[in-house]
């Protein structure tokens, strides 16, 4: 599994940082706990599942019906 340089690991929670050349950058969180809580910085992320939620979750290694929901 390659390995992803832009996140960053906290007590409770996983964060992935934008790419320097991202055109719309976001910080997306994941925080574990009950309820575990998952969100975005970027402007898209009130729509649904923006592309960096989704790259967190894939540089995770979480895909499909084990992914946290949206």
């Amino acid at each position: 599994m390659p390995v992803d340089h832009h996140i960053e690991f906290h007590r409770h929670a996983v964060a992935r940082m934008p790419a320097p050349d991202d055109r719309h950058p976001g910080v997306a969180f994941f925080v574990s706990g009950r309820p575990s809580q998952q969100f975005c910085t970027c402007r898209k992320s009130g729509k649904g599942t923006c592309a960096h939620l989704k790259a967190l979750f894939q540089s995770l290694g979480v895909t499909g019906a084990a992914a946290p929901p949206p």
